[in-house]
């Protein structure tokens, strides 16, 4: 026969069997241990999950038999449980309002008809927020034409940094570099003379920190006046030139040719020159149907010139590379100086002369385009006190003119060319 005994733990237990009706019996004559029944298992499989700065998901695998399940949890810190769900027949259980980067301890026990089972515990941390500070000290050097050098200070726990670029007139942006772990990145490809946005921003090991933004402004390409027109390759295009002036121009691509025009009233000597070569450039003088009547090839970077004397009518300077040099950033310098010859009735261009000051309002390089003046030029900014704050001597047509560290608001830019006042201009620093 079968006997059922009770699930009550114990290390004397014994069998006595008695007659029914009978005062005969008998006790087994060994003691027996009985352990408890596994009528209702501990939960197993704990496991956290959707963890965040302050909440977390905590679950389980189901329990043959449960009827139910009891949740408590506590920072691993303290010695007081906080109950979570009581009799839940659920097998996860969501946390919420924790505080960030503490670790918690678990516990679960389930409950069956014939009672509870001891708790399974288990750990989790909750995320840090990210602390990756903001890039600073951003510098924008080595600006030319088409390209710069982007730098900033290095960010205390960075890992790497993200950079991207726009044109300040363009919304989009367009990624410069991503994941890099040195502080400066060279930037090509730009168009002159344009007001461009940068931004970078710092990674550290939990996530990315906020962008800083900066800008800079390429130079411009026009060393070149704007007699050195499209159309003077041949003749028939060239612009007239004014005479005992500087005219500046580009020889690029490797076939370009220029002509100048220039027009004799009076004959008499006349001089015509080329200087500021940056490669090995010629020298030619043409008459008016564009035959040759005088060259200049002194080679290399020397300076060519042709003097003679001239009969009334109209000539053609004519200005090419040799060999196929030429520069696309660097000008030579034309002048026709008169003698003992006269002038037409050409005037001087104001073109030749003229001042650009851009972008304005400005950030932090504010060009200046000096194009068609000689010698040294002062360049002079005064603060609306009147105060000079800055202060320059240049001899180049571009000048780019860092003005980054003033506080921003009005000022005043003052330039001389050879001891004379020639441009008064407002600036408006950002």
């Amino acid at each position: 026969m079968a006997v059922t005994i009770p699930n009550t733990p114990t290390t004397t237990a014994r069998i006595k069997v008695e007659a029914v009706g009978n005062i005969f019996f008998d006790i087994s004559n060994t003691n027996f241990t009985i352990t408890a029944g596994s009528g209702c298992g501990a939960p197993s499989g704990l496991t956290a999950s959707g963890i965040s700065t302050t909440s977390a998901t905590i679950g389980w695998t189901a329990v043959s038999g449960a009827t139910s399940y009891d949740v408590d949890y506590k920072a691993s810190t303290s010695g007081t449980w906080t109950n979570a769900a009581t009799a839940t027949t659920a097998i996860s259980v969501g946390l919420t309002g924790l505080t960030q980067g503490t670790t918690y301890d678990y516990r679960v026990r389930t409950n069956c008809a014939s009672g509870s089972s001891a708790y399974s515990s288990a750990q989790f941390t909750t995320n840090s927020t990210v602390t990756c500070g903001a890039p600073t000290g951003l510098v924008s050097s080595a600006i030319t034409s088409s390209g710069a050098t982007l730098s900033w200070t290095a960010v205390s726990g960075a890992t790497t940094y993200d950079v991207n670029y726009k044109a300040a007139s363009s919304s989009t942006w367009l990624n410069l570099a991503s994941g890099i772990s040195s502080t400066s990145v060279a930037i090509t490809g730009l168009t002159a003379n344009t007001l461009y946005d940068w931004r970078v921003r710092a990674t550290c090991t939990g996530g990315s920190g906020n962008y800083t933004t900066a800008q800079f402004t390429t130079l411009s390409t026009t060393c070149a006046s704007t007699l050195d027109n499209t159309t003077n390759g041949t003749i028939s295009g060239a612009a007239t030139i004014p005479f005992n002036t500087n005219v500046t121009g580009l020889i690029s691509p490797s076939a370009d040719i220029d002509h100048y025009k220039f027009v004799i009233t009076t004959g008499g000597t006349a001089t015509v020159t080329l200087t500021t070569l940056p490669f090995d450039y010629d020298l030619k003088v043409l008459n008016s149907s564009g035959t040759q009547l005088a060259i200049s090839q002194a080679g290399s970077t020397t300076s060519e010139t042709i003097t003679r004397t001239y009969t009334a009518g109209t000539y053609y300077a004519q200005v090419y590379g040799y060999n196929g040099a030429n520069s696309a950033t660097s000008c030579y310098t034309l002048r026709v100086q008169l003698g003992t010859a006269s002038r037409g009735g050409d005037l001087i261009n104001s073109d030749v002369q003229k001042i650009d000051i851009f972008p304005n309002p400005v950030n932090n390089i504010v060009n200046i385009n000096l194009t068609g003046y000689t010698g040294k030029s002062d360049l002079s900014l005064f603060d609306v006190n009147g105060r000079i704050v800055m202060n320059r001597q240049v001899s180049t047509v571009n000048t780019p003119l860092d003005i980054s560290k003033l506080p921003a608001g009005v000022y005043m830019l003052r330039i001389k060319n050879g001891g004379k006042d020639v441009k008064m201009e407002k600036i408006i620093k950002q």
